[in-house]
């Protein structure tokens, strides 16, 4: 009887291995739970970093972070799941793949890792990076300076190209949900981070105008929309996997953003052709808002309703569910403002909206400011009309994907809007331009605020909105601009490596020289 027990405890009862919780898995499991980790954590999730830059871009509004109030709790989902989850993914990744041998895995794995840890110094600063990842071999990583982060980073994509050129065991495929396996556009992904990487030190000593030069010479980098670096999100509710800026918008019960009005303004002013996708207004003409509102705009008989950044007045707090204009088709996949209102619900569309990370957009307004300040190779002036054209071929492409029977923007208004960017581009000086291309750049970037903010802090521009500037007693900001994010407070005290909390009106990250 011992025998048979014995054998019994050592074949039939090992309980300490969980079949629904696997200590391991094969790359093509892997690295779509990678890249699925990284896209939601970096999209425009409830308190996502994402969310904070668009607000302090003054896109948008949200309450969480309104007059640039940042705190220790501001910013735990986020570092902990990109920590945890998808950078970790993507370093078990880069670990698998290195011992098989199958190199194009690795090479995805560290573009993407390059890409992410790119973002967290951008917005934070100085990051656990080389000793971040390990696991049990090292609990408390010490928190690198962002610069030698980033100088690491190039020799990262410079290691991917080389991977991803090699013969490889394996290579992704369906497993692949940016690309699908396509190894010459994840090559050309790395070669446009490098682009975006190098725009952001253009003011340090980092900068090298011969590499950058190299790059555009060989032409190995975003050059259309086919190549776009998207996430692209479904229709399907359950289980859940709608654009996050949908799901917070739409289907919640309460409205996570709001469109900033400043935001809303400049687009009018421009007589902007995208302002019918980028917002939906709920209330009908005549009808009127729930409550009082802090504001609601009279050049649509007032039917976009929204609140201001530092709102201190008697209706800064209104509860305006069923009446404030929600994000629209572009960037969050609802409906198109066809003027004909409605309450915005979960079913109301489809929400599929691709998550815009790197486009081929964003790139000619790289290449625009690179050739005006520090002469790269390229006309401004042509990259600046370029990057216009293509950010409302983008529309026109969402258009597509949500928007099955809407209009799509006709070229002849798209010319007319170009026409008169570049009369006032040809009317400007250097810094005139420079503050016309960022921003159209923000413009276009709607949904995805991390670039404008970098740019606002490496140029100051394009202008923003100063609660305490307008003349109006009803708005102000008690905290200046916030020039970084905030640590997690969980992190400090949990890591004796780690520095004290940053102070994000005073802390720069290390390219923020303006």
């Amino acid at each position: 009887m011992m025998m048979l027990v014995g054998i019994s405890c050592e074949d039939g009862l090992d309980i300490n291995q969980d079949p629904s919780n696997p200590l391991d898995a094969p790359l093509t499991q892997i690295l779509p739970a990678g890249q699925a980790g990284i896209a939601f954590r970096l999209s425009q999730v409830t308190g996502g970093i994402s969310n904070a830059a668009s607000v302090f871009s003054h896109q948008m509004v949200n309450f969480r972070v309104d007059q640039y109030a940042l705190t220790g709790n501001s910013f735990t989902n986020d570092w902990t799941f990109l920590y945890a989850n998808g950078l970790r993914d993507l370093e078990s990744v880069i670990e698998k793949g290195t011992e098989s041998e199958a190199w194009h895995y690795v090479g995805v794995a560290q573009v993407l890792k390059s890409f992410t840890f790119g973002a967290m110094v951008d917005v934070w600063g100085d990051v656990p990076y080389f000793e971040a990842l390990k696991g049990s071999e090292n609990f408390s990583p010490t928190y690198d300076n962002g610069q030698s982060v980033y100088t690491d980073l190039f020799l990262v994509l410079d290691a991917a190209i080389e991977n991803l050129n090699k013969e490889s065991t394996l290579s992704p495929a369906g497993d692949d949900v940016f690309y699908n396996g396509n190894i010459s556009q994840w090559i050309r992904l790395a070669n446009t981070i490098k682009l975006k990487l190098y725009l952001n030190v253009r003011l340090t000593s980092m900068y090298d105008a011969n590499v950058v030069n190299q790059i555009i010479a060989d032409g190995n980098f975003i050059s259309s929309s086919a190549d776009d670096f998207q996430f692209n999100y479904g229709t399907s509710q359950a289980p859940q996997n709608q654009n996050p800026a949908y799901q917070t918008n739409w289907a919640a019960a309460s409205r996570e953003m709001s469109i900033s009005p400043f935001f809303y303004q400049r687009m009018q002013s421009l007589n902007d052709p995208r302002i019918n996708y980028y917002w939906f207004n709920q209330l009908t003409s005549g009808s009127t808002a729930q409550n009082p509102t802090d504001f609601q705009d009279d050049t649509e008989d007032g039917l976009f309703v929204s609140f201001r950044f530092g709102a201190v007045g008697p209706n800064a707090s209104f509860a305006q569910q069923n009446s404030q204009a929600l994000l629209g088709l572009y960037p969050a996949g609802g409906l198109f403002n066809d003027q004909n209102g409605g309450t915005g619900g979960a079913t109301s569309s489809s929400g599929n909206a691709p998550e815009r990370f790197l486009t081929n957009y964003a790139v000619k307004f790289i290449l625009a400011e690179l050739a005006l300040e520090e002469g790269a190779t390229g006309d401004p002036r042509e990259l600046f009309s370029e990057g216009i054209q293509a950010a409302f071929d983008k529309v026109n492409q969402v258009v597509g994907i949500v928007g099955a029977g809407d209009p799509t923007i006709a070229q002849a208004d798209i010319d007319t809007y170009i026409a008169d960017r570049l009369a006032d581009y040809d009317a400007a000086d250097d810094a005139g331009k420079l503050d016309l291309i960022l921003q159209q750049k923000a413009i276009a970037s709607f949904g995805w605020g991390i670039d404008s903010y970098n740019d606002i802090r490496r140029t100051g521009m394009p202008e923003i909105y100063d609660p305490n500037a307008d003349g109006d007693v009803n708005t102000t900001s008690s905290r200046s601009f916030a020039v970084s994010y905030t640590y997690v407070d969980t992190q400090l005290s949990a890591n004796p490596n780690a520095p004290s909390q940053r102070l994000p009106a005073i802390d720069k990250v290390f390219w923020d020289v303006n």
